[in-house]
């Protein structure tokens, strides 16, 4: 076989495993596309934007105006469902640059979004996602994290550090190579040459992750890095499979934690303002990217 073909090949099957495995983790991360429809149900905002004429692009602070509420925060939690939503179609997305730099989405009604809008009769679908959310259960789950094991098993001169709460480093279990090391992230960090962060921003507001890796900077050396391993939120909805999965991950974490995911830009900030000169995205495999925050 011809080595070009075969190259050719080897990259369709990866860029094929890539997809299945996000179609996988899609369906089986699908219950918060059913809580978000959900809620726009409850909150009427298909019908709000539908308000705004037929072909508008209306700004989630514009969507945000018309509810009955004085959260400050409203936007940006109202910006993260309508992004859930247009990544599947049921809502169009654009983006807007305003005077300050900063990107904003705008979202309209897509002709399958129309549908959850009353029509003369006062009848859509939207009383069919309230009941089916109604009949839905939670259920969480937690997966043991082999990556530092995984590192030794590979490079087995590396010294590797586990660095987790008192009460859970207290209990783990022994590994050759490996040091349990009990304290908080956001008071100090064991030094290191390297420092690994495998989902754990998504997890925190940006003033806590600033704080985390502001303690990664000090307890590196000056060739030391961050090692982030996490999902990048796009900019735009993407109705690609991995905008499907990301923007579904980022509802849940909304709902259950209070967390969010990122965008590239917003880990490239995050980098610079902890104090590092470089932000380098190395690999992306199955959604999930590995950047580097370099001093």
């Amino acid at each position: 076989m011809d080595v070009t073909k075969s190259k050719e090949i080897k990259a369709n099957d990866s860029s094929n495993d890539d997809e299945a495995f996000l179609l996988a983790m899609q369906v089986a991360t699908s219950l918060p596309l059913i809580m978000v429809l959900n809620a726009a149900s409850e909150l009427d905002l298909f019908e709000i934007i539908a308000k705004f004429g037929d072909g508008a692009h209306v700004s989630p602070t514009e969507i945000a105006s018309r509810l009955p509420t004085h959260n400050p925060d409203a936007p940006c939690l109202l910006d993260r469902m309508l992004r859930l939503l247009a990544s599947h179609s049921l809502l169009t997305c654009s983006l807007r640059t305003l005077d300050d730099g900063k990107v904003e989405r705008l979202y309209g009604l897509s002709p399958a979004g129309k549908f959850f809008v009353a029509d003369e009769n006062g009848a859509s679908l939207a009383s069919a996602s309230v009941l089916h959310a109604q009949s839905t259960s939670i259920d969480s789950w937690r997966r043991e994290r082999q990556t530092l094991r995984m590192i030794l098993l590979k490079f087995p001169s590396i010294k590797g550090i586990k660095f987790d709460l008192p009460h859970v480093t207290s209990n783990a279990p022994y590994y050759p190579g490996i040091e349990h090391v009990g304290g908080n992230m956001f008071e100090s960090i064991p030094q290191g040459d390297a420092i690994i962060a495998k989902r754990i921003c998504h997890n925190w507001s940006y003033q806590k992750c600033l704080h985390l890796f502001q303690n990664c900077y000090k307890a590196l050396p000056k060739t030391g890095k961050v090692i982030v391993i996490d999902l990048i939120m796009p900019e735009e909805a993407e109705t690609s499979l991995t905008g499907k999965y990301v923007s579904q991950v980022d509802n849940n974490m909304l709902a259950i934690h209070g967390g969010k995911e990122r965008t590239e830009k917003e880990f490239e900030a995050l980098s610079r303002a902890s104090g590092f000169s470089n932000f380098h995205i190395a690999y992306c495999v199955y959604g999930t990217s590995v950047m580097e925050f370099s001093k």
